[in-house]
């Protein structure tokens, strides 16, 4: 079976195409007319190549080669000074169509790739109370009492389904926080650590070697040059030990948070059970209470003061 013929995947083809291709160019740029018109015969040989780069049919790549050759004549005979073959460019060049101009000023102002991030922190829904605000002393129809839950290490007071898409981009954004301390920690305790002791060694032994120079070496020093060193002059060791220092203060002060935040939580779930147990005990009463007067509007005057069974 003999292999289909990929035009743009041939290297003969686009040989051919892209020495055509500069040859128009070429002519283009040594023709005889204004700055306008050159610029116009330059963009449509662009834009015609730019159609048809991903063309397969043989028919209609052989129609646009042909014009191509016979273009590349035109505007040959037309750099050469022939007044005839300028005005056929000229009369050409009138017949093409107009660029189509952009449907409005919004689409040409439009800015393509992505969008930077609005500045602001984005606020709170309306009307929606904080969650440390519970227990809320009354509630429509039966008070559901909140879970706490685990949420990758997070507590996270859970009072219905499904999650707000809020609450799900606080703990990612927290995770993503966390992760970038715990990465950042990694690297600096293991290659930016080696790398800081080494370069304060190298610190050393280039001093102590200046020092044996000049002359100044103190006498009867029998130090090592490997020997360890002084918290001084460890610069940039040093360096890098604060940064983890850092990096834990920050993670003993998330973790300080998580606890305080689930204790909270806890506080709030004991709240509402108080509530939601006193609640109940109300409507039990309620639900009695009218059972007793439907009672006594059945009975007549020989069911007042009975106290019937709770429903």
């Amino acid at each position: 079976m003999t292999p289909r013929f990929i035009p743009n995947r041939s290297g003969v083809h686009r040989v051919a195409c892209f020495a055509l291709y500069r040859a128009l160019l070429s002519q283009c740029s040594r023709l005889p007319v204004g700055e306008t018109e050159r610029r116009a015969v330059d963009s449509y040989i662009k834009l015609t190549f730019r159609q048809n780069s991903n063309e397969h049919s043989h028919r209609l790549i052989t129609i646009a080669l042909t014009a191509g050759y016979e273009a590349e004549k035109l505007l040959r005979a037309s750099a050469s000074g022939d007044g005839s073959s300028t005005s056929r460019v000229l009369s050409l060049l009138s017949k093409l169509p107009r660029p189509k101009k952009r449907a409005s000023a919004q689409s040409s102002s439009r800015q393509y790739g992505p969008q930077p991030r609005p500045s602001h922190t984005p606020e709170r829904y309306p009307g929606a109370d904080p969650i440390l605000a519970r227990p809320r002393l009354t509630v429509p129809g039966i008070r559901k009492i909140p879970r706490l839950v685990n949420a990758c290490n997070y507590p996270l007071l859970r009072i219905k389904k499904p999650q707000p898409r809020s609450v799900s981009r606080i703990i990612r954004q927290k995770i993503e926080r966390k992760q970038r301390w715990l990465d950042a920690y990694a690297r600096l305790q293991g290659n930016d650590l080696r790398e800081a002791r080494a370069e304060d060694t190298w610190d050393a032994l280039v001093s102590k070697a200046q020092l044996l120079e000049q002359g100044h070496s103190e006498t009867g020093s029998n130090e090592s040059p490997s020997s360890p060193l002084k918290k001084d002059d460890a610069k940039y060791a040093h360096s890098v030990t604060a940064n983890l220092e850092y990096i834990n203060s920050k993670l003993r002060q998330d973790t300080a948070q998580k606890t305080e935040l689930a204790r909270k939580f806890l506080d709030i779930i004991d709240q509402e059970r108080v509530l939601a147990a006193k609640e109940k005990e109300e409507r039990a009463q309620a639900r009695h209470q009218r059972y007793l007067e439907r009672m006594r509007l059945q009975g007549g005057p020989e069911g007042e003061g009975q106290d019937g069974p709770l429903p």
